[in-house]
C-alpha cells in the first residue's frame, strides 16, 4: 500500500506515545520485588486507548491510500472506535457490528476505483 513512510518516519516516534519504551518492564520489576517507593506508572487503560487510537489512525490512512473505494460503513466503524475511546458508550460500536455483519453476509466492503482518465 506504499505506506513504508510509517515505519521510516513514524514508528519510533509513535511508539513512545503508545507505550513507555524507556521503562518497559520496570513496572513488572516493582510488582515482583515489592521495592518501595514504587514510581507512578502510566494507567494501562490509557496506554491501551493510545494504542487503539494509533491503530485507527493508521487504518484510516491505509483506507485512504488504497486503490479501492471503501464503503462509508467502514469509515463509520473507524470513527465509532475513536468515539468509544472518548465515552465508552456501546452505541459507538454499532458501525463495527454492521461491518461484521457485512463480512458474514459476504457483502463487499470495497470496490475498485474508477481509473482517472483525465
Amino acid at each position: 500500500m506504499d505506506l513504508s513512510f510509517l515505519y521510516k518516519y513514524g514508528f519510533d516516534f509513535a511508539s513512545q506515545h503508545v507505550h513507555p519504551m524507556a521503562n518497559d518492564g520496570q513496572e513488572d520489576f516493582f510488582n515482583i520485588t515489592h521495592l518501595e517507593p514504587k514510581p507512578n506508572f502510566p494507567n494501562p487503560t490509557m496506554v491501551l486507548s493510545n494504542s487503539i487510537l494509533a491503530a485507527s489512525l493508521i487504518s484510516q490512512e491505509a483506507l485512504n491510500a488504497s486503490t479501492l473505494s471503501w464503503r462509508r460503513v467502514v469509515y463509520d466503524a473507524v470513527d465509532g472506535i475513536r468515539n468509544f475511546l472518548r465515552c465508552a458508550s456501546p452505541e459507538h460500536l454499532l458501525p463495527l457490528v454492521k461491518v461484521s455483519n457485512m463480512f458474514e453476509e459476504h457483502i463487499s466492503l470495497a470496490q475498485r476505483r474508477e481509473s482517472d482518465t483525465s
